[in-house]
């Protein structure tokens, strides 16, 4: 889906490949797809999306947030700490504020009120609404 979004392809239509062989899919389908990132026309297009009409830059945003919020979601569930980089984070809730309230429903409940003194992974788990009193955490910065 996101590839064919990357191509001006509207969720209704992107479709899902039958995957054979996972590597080589993912290795083509990354390819593939920060190729046609790399074109600043094809990220201003708008496209339908599974939270309506959006720019395909606005859309990219919102979908690499996914990864950082399940690594919660996981850490949590099977008791481990949560270990997310914190500059990972910064870009996650700058892209979950940008967002607004089209992120809340399914797959996002409403943002945890925090008090203002949290760290930034923790204020990206609130956006997603998720509760940060519920992790663990440990300090990450990639490169140290």
């Amino acid at each position: 889906m996101i590839t064919g979004i990357a191509h001006g392809i509207g969720a209704e239509t992107a479709g899902q490949p039958e995957v054979i062989n996972p590597l080589e899919e993912w290795r083509s389908a990354f390819a593939e797809t920060r190729e046609a990132l790399d074109d600043p026309e094809a990220l201003a297009q708008k496209v339908q999306t599974p939270w309506g009409h959006l720019v395909v830059d606005r859309f990219v945003g919102v979908v690499t947030v996914d990864p950082l919020i399940h690594t919660f979601d996981l850490a949590v569930a099977t008791g481990q700490e949560v270990v997310i980089d914190e500059g990972l984070a910064e870009a996650g809730y700058v892209q979950l504020q940008k967002a607004g309230d089209m992120i809340r429903g399914e797959r996002f409940g409403p943002e945890i009120q925090l008090d203002g003194n949290e760290s930034v992974v923790e204020k990206l788990v609130g956006m997603a609404g998720r509760d940060p009193l519920l992790g663990s955490y440990a300090s990450y910065e990639a490169g140290s």
